[in-house]
């Protein structure tokens, strides 16, 4: 039966306690604990001290020295070691750990930590692929939703200058309105040619809420037919006629 020695000075100093242990397994019928020549050396000995034997599914002490003590006690021949019991043998003591046969990994367990690491190694290529992917598609996203602003503010100042030029206006108001809107939107178009790759997303919205307001002005235009109300005809004849009488009345009064 395969067991575990783990030997170490029993000491009181804390680098005594804290020394690090010498661990030995075995898996053979005799085991000699002592000098250098035996099976688990155990450092100022002389000779075998412990002969310990496994017979079946247990550990024996097959023999011992005087000085040598199992838990605390003088261990007789015969005496089976259970895990944990401790074995003092020149100052070392020596702990006794049997070892349990590794239980076989079953195929579902198997498949189980397979699928886990297949589940793991997806979820970081989706995260790498988010990490490297969505911030593209975003701009892009970004520059196509530019693109189309740019276009509606196109169509919508050629829509107005269609308008425009089928619109001829006779009250002079109107007529000057409708010139003012005209420079305006030709204006808009030079500046449209000149910056439109560089127009910030709230530039093409203001521009879109002019067009929308040029449009409403250009829709009451064509539903007004005057803008101010006719100014009065100008009576000549009253007006001559009263110079007449003012004249012919300081003439009376000088005789």
């Amino acid at each position: 039966m395969p067991y575990q020695l783990t030997i170490k000075k029993d000491g009181k100093t804390s680098a005594e306690i804290f020394a690090r242990a010498t661990c030995r397994e075995f898996d053979q019928e005799i085991v000699t604990i002592g000098d250098e020549s035996c099976d688990c050396p155990v450092p100022g000995t002389t000779g075998a001290l412990v002969t310990l034997r496994s017979v079946g599914k247990a550990v024996q002490i097959m023999s011992c020295n005087e000085g040598v003590l199992a838990n605390g006690r003088v261990p007789a021949v015969g005496d089976s070691l259970n895990s944990g019991a401790v074995l003092l043998v020149n100052g070392y003591a020596i702990r006794f750990q049997q070892l349990r046969e590794r239980a076989k990994v079953s195929r579902s367990s198997v498949l189980l930590a397979k699928s886990a690491r297949t589940i793991v190694g997806v979820c970081l290529v989706c995260e790498l692929l988010l990490m490297l992917v969505v911030p593209e598609i975003m701009q892009r996203g970004s520059f196509w939703s530019g693109q189309i602003k740019r276009l509606e503010i196109v169509k919508s100042v050629d829509n107005l200058e269609d308008e425009l030029e089928k619109f001829t206006p006779h009250d002079p108001v109107r007529q000057a309105l409708t010139l003012t809107i005209a420079s305006e939107l030709l204006s808009c178009k030079r500046y449209l040619r000149d910056n439109a790759a560089d127009l910030a997303p709230s530039q093409r919205r203001a521009m879109l809420n002019n067009l929308e307001q040029w449009q409403k002005t250009i829709a009451w235009l064509k539903e007004t037919d005057q803008i101010l109300p006719p100014l009065p005809e100008l009576d000549f004849d009253n007006s001559v006629k009263n110079i007449i009488r003012n004249t012919v009345e300081g003439q009376e009064d000088g005789e």
